[in-house]
C-alpha cells in the first residue's frame, strides 16, 4: 500500500501543481501575457538558487519546493488554450473527414478536421473540428476517413444547455475539440477525388471502417455488441443496451478501456513467450507496436492510451532492469498525457480510468495478500474480486456524479462478464487474423456471436434482478471532494492505525450527513414553476417539495423520454419524485393531482388557465376569439403563448393582463421577433424561451 508521503511519490509531486493549473485555467482564463512574465520570474529563481544560494549551504527542499510548484501552476494555466468561438459566415470550405460517418434519423454525421477556408487573400487554416449533418438522400458508403470534402455552409456554435443542469453538450464538443455544426443538402459539398495521399494520422480510422465493414458481412446477431467489445465503436449500442450494461455494473466493458490492453498485452505474451526466454528486452519492440496499433484502432480514447502508456514505461523499465512501483507509473503516465493534451483532464474516461487504476495500485495488493487462500481456483476469483472492488471504490464518487446510480451486484457481475469478454476478445482475435480463410473465419464468427450473445443476456438479467441498482442519486462537486476526503483518510487509518485520520473520516461524514438533511428540509420547502426548452413541445413543469408535475401538450412515449434525456438532472438535483405527466390538450376543471395543489380549466377555447398555489397562468395556443362583450379582464402571473399563428398582444391584453409574457420555444422566430416588438410597445415584460432558455419562477 501507499505511504502518503510525498517524498517517495515524486510524480505525485508534479502533476497536482500542472493539474491544479488547468484546473484554475479552465475557470479563471487567465491572459497568457499574464501568466508568461510570471513564468519567467520563476525560473530565474530556481536557476539562480540552484547556482548561488545553494553552494552556501542555503538550501531548504520546502522552499525550493515552492517555486518549482508554483511554476508547473502556471505552465498548466499556459497549456490550456481556449479558442474564443464565434459562429462562421457562409463560405467555401476544405476539411478532411477525421471520423467514420454515422448514420441518424434523417442524416448523415460526420467530423471534419483539418479545415481550410477560401478568403479574399487565399486558403487560410481553421483551427478546430466541424461537425456536419447531411441530408440522407443519397447513402454515403463511399464516404471514408480521411477523404476531403469540399462545402459551402454558414457555421453556428454549438447551443449552450437551455434548461437548468442540462448536458452540456457544447462543453463535450470542445473538450473533444469541436467547435462549430453546420447542415448540408446534397447540393452543397463534393468530394474531393484524386490521388491524394492519406494523411498517415486517419489510415487507423479507415482501417477501423473496413473492419466494422467485414463484422457486418457476417450477420452476426449481436454485432453491435462485437463492434464495442473489439474496436470500440459504439455508435450502433442501443439505449437499452447501454441502461442494462450500466445497471449491472458491466458498463466498463463496453468502453474499450485498460482491461481490454490487458487481455491483449496477455494475449501476446502467449504466443510470442518463446522468443521472449533468450531475449527479453525483444518483448518491447513486439509487444509496445501491437498495442499501440490496437489503441489508434480503437480511436485512441484516454483509458487506452493510458494503458498502453502504461505498458510502454513498464517495459521501458524491465529493458533498463530497474524496478517502478505501478503508481509511479500511473502519475507520470497522467503528466505525460496532461502535457500532450491538457483538455482530457476534463474528459469523463480520463477522470474514470486514472481513478480505476489508482484504486488498484493503492488497493489490490494488501487487500488481496489479506483474503488469498492455498487453493489456486479461490485466489483467482478472489484476484479477480479485489481488483473489481480497488477500481470501484475509487470511481464511485465520479460514477455518482455522473452517472447518477450506484450498482449494487458489479462484483458478481464482473466475475462473469471479465472472464467472458477475455474470451470476446481471443475469439474475436482469431476472427479478424484469419479473415483470408473464410471457413475458418466463420467459425470464429459463431463463436463471437454465442459469446456475445452470453454476455448480453447476463447483463441483461442482473440488471433485471430486484435491488440491481439504485437511481436518481444527486450528488455535487462539494460532495466528490468529501467523499474521496473519506476514502483516503480510512485507507490511512487502516494501514497507519492513524486515531486523527479516522476522526477526519467521521467528521467529514457527519458533515455529509448533515448536508444531505439540510438539503432536504429545503427541497421539501421548494415550489417552483418551470417553463421548460425543448425543440417541438411545450413543457410547464411545476415542483412541490418533491412532487413533480409535468404539463406538456404531448404525453407520448417518446416525447417523455426526450423530456426526461433534457430536465432529468435538475429534477435529480432537486431530490424530485418520478414525474407526472398532464396533459395540456385534455382540458379539466378541478384539481388534476391528489394534493390539490394544480387547478385547470379551460376559460376559452384556446385559452387554458393554470393555476399552481398563488401562481396564476394561462397558456395560450391560438389568438382567441373574445366574443367582443366588456368584462372584467382576466389577471395573469405569467401568460405562456404557444401559438405558430399570428397573435395581436394589443387585443389580448382588452383581456388578459399578465404580468409578464412568455414566447414559447414552439413560436416561430419570425413570430417571436413580432411578440418582442410588441411587448416593448406595450411596456410588458417577457421572456423568449428560444433565446432565453428556461423560465424559472420560485414561491
Amino acid at each position: 500500500m501507499i505511504y502518503f508521503d510525498f517524498k517517495k511519490i515524486p510524480f505525485l509531486r508534479i502533476l497536482l501543481p500542472l493539474l491544479i493549473g488547468v484546473l484554475i485555467q479552465k475557470k479563471a482564463d487567465v491572459d497568457l501575457h499574464i501568466i508568461l512574465p510570471g513564468m519567467i520570474m520563476l525560473f530565474l529563481f530556481i536557476v539562480l538558487y540552484q547556482k548561488y544560494w545553494k553552494r552556501k549551504g542555503y538550501r531548504r527542499e520546502s522552499i525550493f519546493g515552492i517555486p518549482v510548484s508554483m511554476l508547473l501552476l502556471l505552465g498548466g494555466m499556459a497549456l490550456l488554450k481556449d479558442n474564443t468561438i464565434a459562429g462562421e459566415p457562409e463560405r467555401i470550405r476544405l476539411g478532411t473527414v477525421a471520423l467514420i460517418p454515422v448514420e441518424k434519423g434523417k442524416t448523415y454525421k460526420l467530423i471534419l478536421d483539418r479545415l481550410w477556408e477560401r478568403r479574399p487573400s487565399g486558403w487560410c487554416p481553421q483551427d478546430g473540428r466541424i461537425i456536419l449533418y447531411i441530408e440522407k438522400s443519397i447513402r454515403l458508403d463511399h464516404v471514408e476517413p480521411g477523404d476531403r470534402l469540399v462545402f459551402n455552409c454558414p457555421l453556428k456554435q454549438i447551443d449552450l444547455p437551455a434548461n437548468p443542469m442540462e448536458f452540456d453538450y457544447r462543453r463535450y464538443c470542445e473538450i473533444h475539440g469541436v467547435y462549430w455544426i453546420g447542415y448540408l443538402d446534397n447540393k452543397n459539398w463534393k468530394q474531393l477525388k484524386g490521388n491524394a495521399k492519406i494523411q498517415t494520422v486517419f489510415i487507423p480510422e479507415r482501417i477501423r471502417m473496413k473492419l466494422l465493414k467485414f463484422i457486418d458481412g457476417y450477420n452476426l446477431q449481436n454485432s453491435e455488441l462485437a463492434t464495442s467489445l473489439l474496436l470500440g465503436y459504439r455508435e450502433n449500442l442501443e439505449e437499452q443496451q447501454k441502461l442494462e450494461f450500466t445497471a449491472s455494473g458491466a458498463m466498463h466493458i463496453l468502453a474499450v478501456s485498460g482491461l481490454h490492453v490487458g487481455i491483449i498485452y496477455g494475449i501476446l505474451m502467449f504466443i510470442f513467450k518463446p522468443c521472449f526466454r533468450k531475449k527479453p528486452e525483444s518483448s518491447f519492440f513486439i509487444i509496445t507496436p501491437c498495442i499501440w496499433t490496437y489503441a489508434f484502432l480503437t480511436g485512441l480514447t484516454p483509458s487506452v492510451t493510458r494503458a498502453s502508456l502504461m505498458l510502454s514505461l513498464y517495459m521501458v523499465s524491465r529493458i533498463m532492469k530497474r524496478k517502478s512501483s505501478l503508481i509511479h507509473i500511473v502519475f507520470f503516465s497522467a503528466f505525460l498525457m496532461i502535457l500532450i493534451n491538457p483538455h482530457i483532464v476534463f474528459r469523463v474516461s480520463f477522470q474514470l480510468s486514472f481513478m480505476a487504476i489508482t484504486g488498484i495500485s493503492v488497493l489490490f495488493q494488501d487487500l488481496y495478500a489479506f483474503l488469498k487462500t492455498g487453493n489456486w481456483l479461490i485466489n483467482k476469483v478472489i484476484g479477480l474480486t479485489c481488483i473489481s472492488f480497488s477500481a470501484q471504490l475509487f470511481t464511485v464518487p465520479l460514477s455518482l456524479y455522473y452517472f447518477h446510480q450506484f450498482p449494487h451486484y458489479f462484483l458478481f457481475t464482473n466475475l462473469l462478464v471479465i472472464p467472458l469478454a477475455a474470451m470476446i476478445l481471443y475469439s474475436g482475435c482469431m476472427f479478424f487474423l484469419f479473415s483470408f480463410l473464410p471457413p475458418v473465419s466463420s467459425f470464429f464468427a459463431v463463436i463471437l456471436d454465442i459469446l456475445t450473445g452470453a454476455l448480453q443476456s447476463i447483463t441483461k438479467l442482473i440488471s433485471s434482478l430486484p435491488y440491481s441498482s439504485t437511481a436518481n442519486i444527486g450528488v455535487d462537486i462539494f460532495d466528490i471532494i468529501l467523499l474521496y476526503i473519506i476514502l483516503i483518510s480510512l485507507i490511512v487509518f487502516f494501514h497507519k492505525k492513524s486515531a486523527p485520520a479516522m476522526f477526519i473520516a467521521l467528521l467529514i461524514t457527519a458533515t455529509i450527513v448533515g448536508k444531505f438533511c439540510y438539503e432536504k428540509i429545503l427541497q421539501q420547502k421548494q415550489n417552483k414553476v418551470l417553463i421548460c426548452s425543448i425543440e417541438g413541445t411545450t413543457v410547464l413543469n411545476f415542483i412541490d417539495g418533491d412532487l413533480n408535475f409535468v404539463a406538456t401538450d404531448d404525453t407520448s412515449w417518446i416525447n417523455r423520454e426526450r423530456i426526461n434525456y433534457h430536465i432529468k438532472p435538475y429534477w435529480i438535483h432537486s431530490g424530485l419524485k418520478e414525474p407526472v405527466f398532464i396533459s395540456l390538450s385534455g382540458y379539466s376543471t378541478g384539481p388534476v393531482d391528489q394534493s390539490g395543489t394544480i387547478r385547470t380549466w379551460a376559460r376559452q377555447e384556446d385559452l387554458i388557465f393554470i393555476q399552481f398555489f398563488n401562481t396564476r397562468i394561462g397558456v395560450l395556443s391560438h389568438h382567441p376569439l373574445f366574443n367582443g362583450h366588456n368584462h372584467r379582464p382576466l389577471k395573469l402571473d405569467l401568460l405562456l403563448i404557444n401559438s405558430s399563428g399570428y397573435v395581436d398582444l394589443s387585443e389580448v391584453i382588452l383581456y388578459i393582463q399578465p404580468e409578464r409574457i412568455i414566447i414559447d420555444r414552439r413560436v416561430p422566430y419570425w413570430l417571436s421577433a413580432k411578440l418582442e416588438s410588441q411587448c416593448d410597445k406595450l411596456n410588458i415584460p417577457y421572456h423568449t424561451v428560444l433565446s432565453a432558455g428556461c423560465y424559472l419562477m420560485e414561491e
